[in-house]
């Protein structure tokens, strides 16, 4: 009996010689034609089932309109260079940043020998044939797939890659405004679509995309990056991510914070763009044992131009330094009111981020100096 990787490579063979045999094209073990409308995808895979009798293979076919992809690629990344003609054809099936197809049959073969895969493979390819040939010729065009989506019942059509897809059809027929009102309706209940990137998530991209000119230039202002967000880690070293003010969501930073253990990630620097010398940053064993320090302009009254001071709560001045801080490399000695949890931390950097400053309740013991020739000065 052959092994399972064996098997594996045994049926993506027959696939992709039956895919050649019948015109179709292969890639990433899946089979696809590609005419003036659409594309039409098969994929199969064992379905094991405990105390099965018979092996059985579960086949798909899956139907899109060429051009929701291309759509979605210029809302959501369009400054990615994805290739030729053949390239993003390929991409369309094996990507990730890709518009799902409405699946349009399924179903199951029982395979008694699973190294004889012929007969089972001529058959799902039989109903791939039939499938396609019927759902082409009752949806010759994008219009009429649309239709087909709405007819779908309003539970599966919620799930976020069918809206989605419904949103992006709804663009590739000229309907932008009611492209961007289904997406401002999933936004307004908190579904931010199934993927999301640098420059924001899918349905609020494909919310502006569908905007007047005007109003998408007002919103590529107002998220233009505003800060940068460095996580570090002892394990896998820094990770820098671009923020705008103010469009943190879900605890991006508490997020982080909670994820101490003085180990793997135990750092985390908040910097505003152009401006290296101000910044915020927390260093913590633990998600209730950080200690957060901020840097910015000052100082003059010990010969300096900046300085890092150590945060603390209201009241601690002159607090013994006998709190230990247990990092990587070294050892930070702080005060107790000095020892925050990732929620009292997170709210600084709150703070920071959405306003350039800390509550002024807040002691500041300093720690660092700078000099304006970048000289450093302990002012322990």
């Amino acid at each position: 009996m052959p092994t399972a990787k064996e098997l594996h490579k045994l049926w993506d063979q027959r696939i992709k010689d039956e895919c050649k045999a019948r015109g179709l094209r292969f890639v990433a073990g899946c089979g696809y034609r590609a005419d003036s409308v659409y594309l039409s995808v098969f994929s199969a895979g064992r379905w094991a089932t405990k105390g099965e009798a018979v092996p059985r293979w579960r086949w798909t076919v899956a139907i899109k309109p060429r051009v929701l992809d291309e759509i979605l690629w210029e809302a959501f990344m369009p400054d990615e260079d994805l290739g030729g003609p053949r390239k993003r054809l390929n991409l369309r099936v094996s990507g990730w940043f890709t518009v799902d197809g409405l699946e349009v049959g399924s179903g199951f073969v029982d395979v008694p020998d699973p190294a004889q895969p012929d007969a089972a493979v001529t058959t799902m390819f039989d109903e791939f044939d039939r499938l396609t040939t019927e759902f082409v010729a009752a949806h010759p065009d994008v219009d009429a797939y649309l239709k087909a989506l709405q007819a779908m019942p309003a539970e599966q059509a919620g799930w976020p890659r069918n809206r989605l897809r419904e949103i992006v059809t709804l663009i590739a027929v000229g309907d932008r405004d009611a492209a961007g009102a289904l997406a401002d309706a999933e936004l307004a209940r908190g579904e931010h679509g199934p993927m999301s990137g640098p420059r924001g998530t899918v349905f609020e991209l494909l919310s502006v995309f569908c905007k007047p000119a005007e109003v998408q230039a007002e919103y590529w202002e107002m998220v233009k990056p505003t800060h940068r967000l460095t996580l570090v880690s002892g394990t896998s070293g820094p990770v820098t991510v671009t923020l705008a003010a103010g469009r943190e969501r879900g605890g991006s930073f508490d997020r982080r914070l909670r994820k101490f253990n003085g180990r793997d990630d135990f750092a985390l620097i908040l910097t505003p763009i152009g401006d290296d010398d101000t910044y915020l940053q927390a260093a913590g064993s633990g998600p209730d044992r950080i200690t957060v320090e901020i840097r910015k302009p000052g100082g003059q009254q010990w010969g300096v131009e900046s300085v890092r001071y150590v945060i603390g709560r209201a009241g601690s001045d002159g607090s013994a330094l006998d709190q230990p801080i247990e990092l990587p490399t070294s050892t930070q000695m702080v005060g107790a009111t000095e020892v925050f949890d990732a929620d009292e931390a997170a709210a600084l950097f709150t703070d920071f981020y959405r306003r350039g400053s800390i509550p002024e309740t807040c002691t500041l013991r300093p720690a660092e100096g700078w000099t304006a020739d970048g000289t450093n000065v302990d002012l322990r």
